[in-house]
C-alpha cells in the first residue's frame, strides 16, 4: 500500500464519518445550500450593490460585498434549514435511516473528490511517480477512461474538449 492509497483511503474514510455524522437531511440541505447562494450570489448582487452606492463608491468592491453579504445569508439560512429539517427527521424516528444515508452520501463525495483529483493530476508527469505501486489508482483510472467516453475527454491531457 502508497502512500497514495493511503490518502485515497483518508479521504473516503473522513467524508464517510462526515456524511454519518450530519446525516443525508442535512448533507442535501448543505449541497442545496451551496447551489442556491452561488445562483443568488450572482443574480442578485448588481441590484445590491446599486443599494449600496450611497455607502461605497468603488463599484467592484460594492459588487463583491454583495456577493459575499448574499452568499453568507443563503448559507445560513440554508444551514438552520437543515438542522431543522434533522431534528424533524429525528423526531419521527428517522435518525439510523438518515445517518446512514448520510454515510453512503458521503462514500460517494469521498469518490468524486478523489476522481476529481486523480483526474486534474494524472496528466502531469510527477504524478506517474506518485501512483506507482499503488493499489487503488488503477481501479480510478479506469473508472476515469469510461467517464471519458462520456464526455468525450482524454485522461492523458493530450486531447481537446470536444
Amino acid at each position: 500500500m502508497t502512500v497514495a492509497d493511503i490518502l485515497i483511503l483518508l479521504v473516503i474514510v473522513i467524508s464517510l464519518l462526515l456524511g454519518f455524522w450530519r446525516g443525508l437531511v442535512k448533507e442535501a440541505f448543505s449541497l442545496a445550500s451551496w447551489v442556491a447562494a452561488v445562483i443568488v450570489a450572482a443574480y442578485f448582487s448588481a441590484p445590491l450593490a446599486d443599494v449600496l452606492v450611497n455607502v461605497l463608491e468603488n463599484a467592484t468592491i460594492r459588487r463583491v460585498l454583495a456577493s459575499a453579504v448574499l452568499f453568507v445569508l443563503v448559507m445560513f439560512a440554508g444551514s438552520l434549514l437543515g438542522t431543522l429539517a434533522s431534528r424533524i427527521s429525528a423526531t419521527i424516528g428517522l435518525k439510523k435511516v438518515d445517518k446512514t444515508l448520510g454515510s453512503l452520501f458521503g462514500i460517494l463525495r469521498g469518490l468524486i473528490i478523489v476522481l476529481l483529483v486523480l483526474f486534474l493530476t494524472l496528466p502531469f508527469e510527477f504524478s506517474q511517480n506518485w501512483y506507482e505501486g499503488s493499489w487503488f489508482v488503477p481501479y480510478f483510472t479506469v473508472l476515469l477512461e469510461n467517464l471519458e467516453s462520456l464526455l468525450d475527454y482524454e485522461v492523458s491531457g493530450n486531447e481537446t474538449i470536444a
